[in-house]
């Protein structure tokens, strides 16, 4: 049984490293960690520790260069220019889905405020339980605003298409292209 659940987990790791994605195994730890922790009880009672300290440092060792962040710092980068861009258009204050208002809210230290937006019944609508109220109040900013709806877009905001937009806004300023991103600015607070 032992045996089984170490094959398992090595070959579970060699996939990831085959299918050219090193920075897969973080997304896999809370499943892999459980065979791990069975193995090494079982290998520590075999062996009386010794094949289970050899595992253990095979473990931190392997972890060590592939959870080096890589991958979350690429990603880190793209928002941060994302800010960086926002600012230079000067677009201070909009709206997006809720992983990527957070993101590069974070990453512009402030200076850019994107809010969360889900769209149901036909309506874009805060989402304020992610985030402060004040946000999408006409009297927190009642300046220019923005709507970033990323191409491959799940959910609510991939109904929200470019024939549909200046119907339910009035006024669209620019549409601006960032990466995979598209921004949309109206001169207005759009949830005023």
């Amino acid at each position: 049984m032992g045996t089984m659940l170490f094959g398992f987990v090595v070959l579970y790791l060699i996939r990831s490293i085959a299918l050219e994605a090193p920075f897969a195994p973080r997304y896999l730890i809370s499943f892999v960690f459980p065979y791990a922790a069975l193995i090494g009880i079982y290998m520590a009672r075999a062996s009386k520790g010794k094949i289970f300290n050899c595992v253990m440092i095979l473990i931190v060792v392997y972890s060590l260069f592939n959870f080096a962040g890589s991958a979350v710092q690429q990603k880190n980068d793209s928002a941060a220019g994302l800010a960086s861009f926002l600012e230079k258009e000067g677009l201070r204050y909009g709206f997006s889905d809720h992983s990527h208002s957070l993101v590069v809210t974070m990453n512009s230290k402030g200076s850019v405020w994107v809010s969360p937006v889900h769209f149901a019944n036909y309506v874009l609508e805060p989402k304020y339980w992610l985030s402060n109220a004040k946000w999408y109040s006409s009297s927190f900013y009642s300046g220019p605003s923005f709507l970033m709806i990323k191409d491959d877009v799940k959910g609510e905001l991939a109904y929200l298409t470019p024939s549909i937009l200046p119907v339910m806004f009035v006024n669209l300023q620019r549409t601006l292209r960032y990466e995979d991103i598209t921004i949309y600015v109206w001169p207005y607070n759009i949830l005023r």
